[in-house]
């Protein structure tokens, strides 16, 4: 995925179009090790962080202002024994460390849920849902 540097962010508030890229963006691998960053999977290579949306979406937050809901699913790895929770815990903290670094918007504290089974392409892997709730505006 290529994705250009995003521009700052000079009212504090982003696009929702731009949320996403955003996100990606600072999530990206930086590192032969890092994760890979996908929007959309029909089938992943774990360690990798799908980057999404929530339910709801948006939420009227006032002033022409919505609160968005970015999900960011960390994918470990296949459900199998050897499948390590560590490596789940490091997803997820890579993800937190990554948008805390943010130096041109406020992505707040995230929602983590517990690890689950999650089901892509018919196989079982081990994952975690990130959901951050922004603030944006539409466009």
């Amino acid at each position: 995925m290529s994705i250009a540097v995003p521009p700052p962010v000079p009212t504090g508030v982003l696009d929702l179009a731009a949320l996403r890229e955003r996100a990606a963006w600072l999530l990206r691998p930086l590192d032969d090790d890092d994760p890979a960053v996908t929007f959309t999977a029909d089938a992943v290579t774990p360690p990798t962080l799908m980057v999404g949306w929530d339910e709801p979406w948006l939420q009227p937050d006032g002033m022409c202002r919505f609160t968005a809901r970015l999900l960011i699913i960390a994918v470990a790895g296949r459900l199998v024994p050897e499948t390590d929770i560590a490596t789940l815990e490091q997803l997820v903290g890579y993800t937190a460390n990554r948008l805390q670094a943010d130096r041109d918007y406020q992505w707040g504290l995230p929602t983590v849920g517990a690890p689950r089974i999650l089901l892509i392409a018919k196989l079982n892997y081990l994952g975690a849902r990130v959901v951050y709730q922004p603030r944006v505006v539409l466009t």
